[in-house]
């Protein structure tokens, strides 16, 4: 309510709100402020800030150096800046039992931090998959719809992000289930204490995935890029990552660590799209262009 009476009292003043708790700001500022209000998010360092200005090619050093350690520990602040891996771990196992769950418990009823932290980790084991409610709730002894509820919150508290599948009603397309990623891969490791280096861990091509998709997400939130994202798969288990939807045209890339790892173009998505849409594979080496701010 002050805010309304200053923005009606002083319409030329700029007021910048912020706040790390979602729930607070969305109960303080919403309504009352309809029509004179910009939401910005801010998301953890993006990777165009931690590159030179004039440097898009794989060969920048910083990139080619810190790629495999921000795959393990993210893109917070204090895990980038941090001086050792010891102080990067400690930020992100305190980021996660008291701040990232903390407005949870503190605004919403939920039944224990324990059910988030177990949700999470299912999720985390599941990056790049397709997530079933029911599976969810089986395994954590809860209804489907508490699963939903908790998945809300979740999402409403930046923690993680829906992927909805692509489909124009075709029969093959698979959509029904949704995929869930995080918005930082460092917290998703801290999830489930697992910050191993690439070449000891198998989980390397989802956290690829996870990580380039969250990247382009930054990128076209800054630009900005206005666009629909989705995934896409067949019945048939022919998939493709990410498709942006921009201006009626579709956008398809494949994420791949490895670039020796090449992806072809599924066939069924050039019968389906081919005409109209674009396909691109994006590795270590492409990742700075593909995000450029």
């Amino acid at each position: 309510m002050s805010l309304k009476i200053i923005n009606d009292q002083a319409p030329a003043l700029i007021v910048i709100a912020t706040g790390s708790s979602s729930f607070d700001l969305l109960g303080q500022v919403g309504e009352p402020l309809v029509g004179r209000k910009r939401t910005v998010v801010l998301y953890p360092f993006a990777l165009w800030e931690l590159l030179d200005d004039d440097t898009t090619q794989p060969s920048d050093r910083f990139w080619k150096m810190r790629y495999p350690d921000l795959l393990r520990y993210g893109m917070y602040p204090d895990s980038v800046c941090a001086g050792n891996d010891e102080q990067r771990q400690e930020f992100l196992y305190e980021l996660v039992d008291s701040l990232l769950l903390r407005d949870i418990l503190m605004y919403q009823e939920v039944k224990g931090a324990k059910f988030l932290i177990d949700l999470l980790s299912l999720l985390a084991y599941q990056i790049g998959s397709e997530v079933s409610l029911t599976e969810l709730g089986s395994s954590l002894g809860i209804r489907k719809e508490t699963v939903a509820r908790y998945l809300d919150l979740l999402e409403k508290s930046f923690i993680i992000f829906r992927l909805g599948g692509l489909s124009r009603n075709m029969r093959s397309e698979v959509t029904r289930k949704p995929k869930y990623y995080f918005y930082d891969v460092g917290v998703r490791n801290a999830i489930i204490s697992n910050f191993n280096r690439l070449d000891r861990r198998n989980d390397g091509g989802a956290l690829w995935e996870n990580f380039a998709l969250v990247e382009r997400m930054k990128m076209r939130a800054y630009r900005p890029l206005h666009a629909n994202q989705f995934f896409w798969r067949t019945w048939e288990k022919s998939e493709i990552d990410l498709v942006e939807e921009r201006d009626g045209s579709y956008y398809a890339y494949e994420m791949k660590m490895n670039p020796s790892h090449q992806a072809t173009i599924p066939a069924q998505w050039l019968k389906s799209y081919g005409e109209e849409a674009s396909y691109e594979v994006v590795t270590p080496e492409t990742l700075p262009a593909f995000v450029r701010y």
